[in-house]
């Protein structure tokens, strides 16, 4: 799967800037996260040392959470979790379709 991960994205009336810089990857680490989300700045951060698959999964997860919050959906972390995969899943199925 290869998804461009954008420098900002909208979502609803709200734009989120897409940080990962190395400072971001220092803050993420030392908080035990890939990835985060803040609502009130409007930042999406990802740690750009981890593995392309799981920064592009990672990003899904954290758009996702933007989606909830947005559009007051539930916002579970577990149930964010399980849509992410299974949003990736689908997404590497269709582009392995494609390429066949």
């Amino acid at each position: 799967m290869n998804i461009r991960i954008p420098k900002k994205i909208q979502v609803g009336p709200q734009v989120y800037t897409v940080l990962r810089d190395h400072k971001t990857h220092l803050e993420l680490r030392g908080n035990g996260n890939i990835g985060e989300t803040d609502h009130l700045l409007g930042t999406i951060k990802l740690d750009n040392d981890a593995p392309a698959l799981k920064t592009q999964t990672t990003f899904l997860h954290e758009l996702l959470h933007c989606i909830a919050y947005q559009y007051g959906a539930p916002n579970v972390e577990d149930d964010i979790e399980r849509m992410a995969n299974g949003l990736s899943q689908v997404l590497f199925q269709l582009k392995e379709e494609k390429n066949a």
